[in-house]
């Protein structure tokens, strides 16, 4: 049946991005920890802000979609890299 061959599709996506989602907490537990070395701040707006917009630019996503998503991406990013301090 074509529904179950798309939603086995999918689940192999979703497992691509759970697997980029844990790379990329290693690659935050990484910046926490030369932040914390440096004294930099752990939050930086500016920047969050200029990845939304680029990621906004490059994806046929709706903005509010992206915003919501990266939002959550970066609390997580600001617990994780806390918790190391």
């Amino acid at each position: 049946m074509e529904l179950k061959k798309r939603r086995r599709e999918l689940d192999c996506i979703d497992f691509k991005i759970v697997s980029l989602l844990e790379k990329r907490k290693k690659k935050i537990l990484q910046m926490g920890k030369i932040k914390n070395l440096h004294r930099i701040q752990i939050v930086q707006k500016e920047r969050e802000k200029e990845l939304v917009k680029n990621l906004i630019n490059r994806v046929d996503i709706e903005p509010n979609v992206i915003k919501k998503i990266y939002n959550i991406l970066f609390r997580y990013s600001y617990q994780l890299q806390r918790r190391k301090r």
